[in-house]
């Protein structure tokens, strides 16, 4: 008898989990499904192939979160007062074309630049089809894909470009791979 109540009671806990589990799938899913601004109809694989389609990423860092910063060069190696690059530490804000890594709106004068900043966990990271419609806005600490010379730690955002506006190294770390991944491991927790 004794025997009896205690598979009971087990098969009653793993019910229990089983709900839990249930519950706390459906809440991430929600959740994930408003941040995507997708209607809530949309099934897991349409969140998946709207994930796919990600065109552009507008990373944006208030100057009173930053710390460290900018160094920005001339063509020739001269050093340029960083308020004058196309990204500073005052007003860090950039979108990317996440195919490429070419940032939007490069100077025309030939400046390269080197980001070394903590970004603390301030920032804003929206991500956008090649409509320029929202499909996923996060605030929050640094994703990890932004540690592209480095290891971002969640607060870190570490890269250099060329003199163009390309980020070194985007298409050889597979840079639009890992968001991908990224937005799907959200789906995930």
């Amino acid at each position: 008898m004794a025997k009896k109540k205690i598979k009971q009671k087990k098969g009653n806990q793993d019910k229990d989990k089983m709900k839990n589990k249930h519950k706390k799938e459906n809440k991430i899913l929600k959740e994930l499904k408003e941040n995507l601004e997708i209607n809530n109809e949309d099934s897991t694989e349409n969140i998946k192939e709207k994930i796919k389609k990600i065109k552009y990423l507008i990373v944006s860092v208030g100057n009173e979160d930053c710390f460290d910063g900018v160094e920005a060069f001339k063509e020739n190696g001269e050093k340029v007062n960083e308020k004058d690059s196309p990204l500073h530490y005052y007003d860090f804000n950039f979108e990317v074309d996440v195919d490429n890594g070419k940032i939007s709106n490069w100077s025309e004068e030939k400046i390269y630049v080197k980001i070394n900043m903590r970004a603390m966990y301030t920032g804003f990271y929206t991500f956008f089809d090649e409509n320029k419609i929202k499909i996923y806005e996060e605030e929050g600490y640094v994703p990890n894909f932004l540690g592209i010379e480095g290891d971002a730690y969640g607060d870190n955002i570490i890269f250099s470009t060329d003199v163009n506006g390309f980020i070194l190294n985007w298409k050889e770390k597979k840079i639009k791979e890992q968001m991908i991944k990224y937005l799907n491991d959200k789906m995930k927790n």
